[in-house]
């Protein structure tokens, strides 16, 4: 319970995509069992194309997008790619562990940053990037604390990536650009590449991810795929396409954003109920995620364990931090649970925390007295 990065999966209209996975799957017969073009199903770059392009004012030839198997993949591809001789890349702390793990699997450096919107120019200004000249991001909000990529961010980036002639990736994990109509990515800016998937707004098991590069960087990631092997079945990006060109994406949109204030609100309610007075909260609708701030890695340590004792599936949030910029905290999901089994959860691990505080208030003023009494003798 309170999980990060469980997601409305129950929303999630599974007989529609069986019926649909039945019928297209009888269509193309043998065919859905040939390996496909390394670039990925032609009518689903096309559509997702279209929908981006409108998304982003601007025109996206379908030859520039590439289809992989999931979000991992699509990261790993990218940053194997693009990183330079020096290694070094840029990523968000707090932010996804997924960023760290594709830049250390491209035999990579990540260097840390503050995710916060105005730190961005406060790094580069600093010049803690030291040679870095990648740069991996999220799009929208990034994971765990919620932080908006603002445009003051992307226009540092931009400064950045055209002054070192480096590139920034920007990584809607989830689903930001379909879900949010305010979301805007780096567009036309020939220094970046967009890595988008569906694992979060569809299912895990339907993780399909895309990568959308300039024409000279999609031609060798392109060839990258043709060499390693692209192994995203036809099958899957055939029903996907025609989840999407149905209709039934954008109705699954609608219930994913209506579940999201509801839950969001549940939870919320839940856990300021009993939460103790002063203490930071960032919960954030679009991820279904939240933090508590807390002041030391003690008290994360003991404050995880004994959530993890009740039930719940918190992290700690030092686990998404560069270890030179630490953090602590606890890290919370609101996303798997209905809104009345949420807020009951929610005001147990507030409850929970309280009791915690008032015990250890109670301990520090005793100490003294204990220390003197001891003194004394």
């Amino acid at each position: 319970m309170l999980t990060p990065g469980d997601m409305p999966w129950d929303v999630f209209p599974l007989d529609t995509w069986a019926r649909l996975h039945k019928r297209i799957a009888t269509q193309l017969g043998v065919g859905a069992l040939r390996p496909g073009a390394a670039a990925g199903y032609m009518p689903l770059r096309q559509e997702l194309a279209r929908r981006l392009g409108d998304t982003l004012g601007r025109s996206i030839d379908a030859a520039h997008i590439l289809i992989l198997p999931s979000r991992a993949a699509a990261l790993r591809l990218v940053a194997g790619a693009l990183l330079d001789d020096a290694r070094e890349a840029w990523v968000e702390s707090p932010g996804d562990s997924l960023h760290r793990a594709a830049i250390l699997g491209a035999i990579g450096t990540p260097i840390g940053f503050r995710a916060d919107p105005t730190n961005i120019q406060v790094a580069l200004a600093r010049g803690v990037v030291h040679t870095a000249r990648f740069a991996l991001v999220s799009l929208g909000a990034s994971t765990p604390i919620g932080a908006r990529f603002c445009n003051a961010r992307r226009a540092a980036l931009h400064h950045w990536a055209s002054g070192v002639d480096g590139w920034f990736v920007e990584d809607d994990l989830g689903g930001n650009l379909l879900l949010d109509p305010t979301i805007t990515a780096a567009g036309s800016h020939p220094r970046s590449v967009l890595v988008g998937s569906f694992g979060k707004i569809a299912a895990p098991g339907i993780d399909l991810a895309y990568v959308v590069a300039p024409p000279a960087v999609a031609e060798q990631l392109l060839a990258e795929l043709m060499l390693s092997g692209n192994d995203t079945l036809t099958l899957h990006q055939a029903v996907l396409h025609g989840f999407i060109t149905s209709g039934a994406l954008d109705a699954h949109l609608d219930r994913l954003r209506r579940e999201a204030t509801v839950r969001f609100d549940a939870f919320c309610s839940g856990i300021t109920r009993y939460l103790e007075p002063g203490r930071s909260l960032r919960a954030d609708a679009l991820t279904f995620t939240a933090t508590i701030d807390l002041e030391h890695a003690a008290a994360e340590r003991e404050l995880v364990a004994s959530c993890r004792v009740a039930g719940f599936g918190v992290m700690r949030l030092s686990d998404f931090c560069d270890p030179a910029l630490p953090s602590f905290g606890l890290v919370l999901g609101f996303g798997g649970a209905s809104a009345a089994r949420l807020e009951t959860e929610a005001a147990r691990l507030g409850m929970l925390l309280r009791a915690r505080a008032v015990a250890e208030k109670r301990a520090d003023r005793s100490a003294p007295a204990h220390m003197n009494a001891f003194a004394a003798e």
